[in-house]
């Protein structure tokens, strides 16, 4: 068996050869290539988990979207869309004016005209003050009973 300087043998005592060289390179580059996919496995499972959290956000969005409408402004529905976190959705103070509108025989109107002209009516109610409302960034809600 030949002599082999310190620390260039095998734990048998014989010396390392090709072979061996080639089944470290091939152990090495098998390390590294296990090493990047579970870097990659790692950024893929907190990408995964960032877009189950805006999927949720989004989910979240559009049913508030779907059901607030029924009882906010649509100005107030646009900036929801717009940005979910608006510094205008805060509470905040604010002296308000609000108009509350009922035809008076409205369910006998709508029971006995057609629809086209219990429109045309309401439209014309409200025309009479829309353009003011809208001048001083006033929004409707309409509500029917």
């Amino acid at each position: 068996m030949p002599q082999c300087p310190s620390g260039s043998c095998k734990g048998s005592g014989a010396i390392f050869t090709e072979a061996d060289l080639e089944l470290l390179c091939t152990l090495t580059n098998q390390s590294a290539i296990a090493i990047a996919n579970a870097r990659v496995y790692y950024v893929l499972k907190e990408t995964n988990a960032a877009w189950r959290t805006a999927l949720r956000k989004v989910e979240l969005l559009e049913h508030v979207k779907t059901h607030l409408g029924k009882f906010v402004p649509t100005s107030v529905l646009q900036i929801v869309e717009r940005d979910p976190t608006a510094p205008a959705l805060d509470k905040r103070e604010q002296d308000v004016t609000i108009l509350f509108l009922d035809i008076a025989g409205y369910t006998s109107l709508s029971e006995t005209l057609d629809q086209e002209k219990v429109n045309s009516i309401v439209e014309r109610y409200f025309s009479s003050f829309l353009d003011d409302m809208y001048a001083n960034r006033g929004d409707i809600k309409l509500v029917s009973t």
